[in-house]
């Protein structure tokens, strides 16, 4: 009997389907003689196009590659059918993974801005309500009314706003007078964390953020003023993704005269603490992580172990809008940072979010960061320096 007469033809979009249907009806040992791609029917044929495979049962005495010459001469150019089934296969195999990636960062991204925009609009929300109370008046004088919209102006929360001024002594009449009550009140409320350089036990103290904040500038900052102080410093990268990110802290440790290493791996921490033994505080610089690739941001948890790094620096914009805040704090909650840092307040008009950061993440602070200069642009966090920055007037106002 011709293969012919026993083969059967299986039509799929993929080479997996067809197979598998093949294999259902004539067995596992089924024989593929040929194989050809068609075009699907209709308007010009649009479309992936099927695959047709001509298989027969492994009974059949004919070779694959004789069923091949019955079908149609072969060319001394042309690749055997079984070849061309195994390309057409690995293409395929590549085309479904690049599919599911695709798909995967996609759902990935709908995700995203669906929390950031859920941020964004309960952030106007409680907005729209604060400015609704104080239109009506609320319950408060207009001295302070007057004062809650000032701090907005300032980039405080409308509800933060209100809840600081409500707090503070009222029993004033002057907008000026109930600016001093509530700044005295902020100074009060504030927290600050002890600077790393100036703290007499060893510490391992670890700076994460999103990437552009200045992370690793402020290391080196926060570096020269431990080598002023007196301190042996150790400076540790993770950061092996972003071209120069090395080479950028290594210039700065060849400066300083520190020993720099990387940590790569979890288990690379025992040859770097053995290497920096004699160092009094290790600074650990890391590559900057986008709030939306949380599988990075685990992947750097596991990088930072707790307990054997002691401080875990967030590391912010002075700039950052309220929406923004809350989803970095989502982000890399996965690292349960401990404190605050903020860089970028010279290119800042307001500073509301300083005490946002405070309120609504419950970390203190730990150094300001104002410029670009190594070291002179850092300031260690003091609640006075940070009042006045919420306090004051801004720009054009």
């Amino acid at each position: 009997m011709s293969a012919t007469a026993t083969a059967k033809t299986y039509r799929a979009e993929s080479i997996a389907e067809a197979l598998a249907a093949a294999k259902k009806e004539l067995g596992p040992q089924a024989v593929v003689l040929s194989a050809r791609e068609l075009r699907r029917p209709g308007l010009l044929g649009a479309g992936r196009p099927l695959l047709e495979l001509l298989v027969a049962p492994s009974s059949t005495p004919v070779a694959p590659a004789q069923a091949v010459t019955e079908s149609r001469p072969a060319t001394p150019a042309e690749e055997p059918a079984s070849d061309q089934l195994v390309k057409r296969l690995v293409r395929d195999l590549r085309a479904t993974c690049r599919e599911s990636e695709m798909e995967r960062a996609q759902a990935r991204e709908a995700l995203s801005r669906i929390r950031r925009e859920i941020g964004e609009a309960g952030a106007t929300l409680r907005s729209l309500i604060a400015e609704a109370r104080l239109a009506r008046g609320c319950d408060l004088p207009p001295a302070q009314i007057t004062v809650i919209r000032q701090l907005v102006d300032n980039g405080i929360e409308p509800g933060n706003a209100e809840a600081l001024v409500r707090s503070a002594p009222q029993d004033f009449d002057d907008p000026a007078q109930v600016r001093s009550a509530v700044a005295r009140f902020a100074v009060g409320l504030l927290r600050v964390a002890a600077p790393p350089h100036l703290v007499a036990e060893r510490t391992v103290a670890a700076f994460v953020g999103p990437t552009g904040v200045g992370k690793t500038t402020t290391v080196a900052k926060i570096a020269a003023h431990a080598a002023l102080a007196g301190r042996t410093v150790g400076l540790i990268t993770t950061d092996t993704y972003r071209i120069g990110a090395v080479d950028q802290l290594r210039a700065y440790a060849e400066l300083l005269h520190a020993p720099l290493c990387v940590v790569e791996q979890p288990q690379d921490w025992e040859r770097t603490l053995r290497r920096l033994q004699g160092c009094s505080l290790l600074l650990v610089d890391s590559g900057g992580r986008s709030f939306r690739a949380r599988e990075e941001v685990e992947r750097l948890a596991e990088l930072l172990p707790r307990p054997l790094v002691n401080e875990i620096h967030l590391v912010l914009p002075a700039a950052i809008s309220p929406s923004d805040l809350r989803l970095q704090a989502q982000a890399f909650a996965a690292l349960r940072p401990d404190r605050l840092l903020w860089t970028k307040l010279d290119e800042c008009a307001v500073f509301g979010a300083l005490l946002n950061g405070f309120l609504n993440l419950r970390l203190p602070c730990s150094y300001l960061s104002t410029g670009q200069r190594v070291p002179e642009d850092l300031e260690v966090a003091t609640p006075e320096r940070i009042g006045r920055l919420l306090l004051a007037s801004p720009p054009g106002a």
